[in-house]
């Protein structure tokens, strides 16, 4: 992903994806496995790190750790396909700040007061 974030020009991006699309394919299956996993990994993680909030007092308890998680990574996902087929159209930089931003509110045990 950093090799293809280094291609700023049109030109650069175009090499960047014929170089990817001429590698040998992938099977489907082979495809969907890896990736499946990861997402199961990075779900655990996040999920791991919301119940060590819950547990230290600075998520709320009512807080579902696999939801959450599994939404966060859904909108990380979401953002990489986006920049991948539209990158001058993508703010990482905001969009994470908002995401950040959202996530304290919205899950910290002293929300509301």
């Amino acid at each position: 992903m950093r090799f293809f974030a280094s291609c700023r020009s049109r030109r650069a991006r175009r090499r960047c994806c014929t170089f990817y699309t001429a590698a040998p394919p992938v099977r489907l299956s082979e495809y969907r496995e890896t990736s499946r996993g990861v997402h199961l990994r990075q779900q655990r993680d996040v999920a791991e790190w919301i119940r060590a909030g819950i547990a230290d007092g600075t998520i709320r308890d009512d807080v579902d750790a696999d939801s959450v998680a599994a939404q966060y990574i859904a909108y990380i996902s979401g953002m990489t396909y986006l920049w991948v087929i539209s990158p001058e159209t993508v703010d990482f930089d905001k969009a994470s700040a908002s995401m950040k931003r959202h996530l304290r509110l919205s899950l910290a045990a002293n929300a509301g007061s």
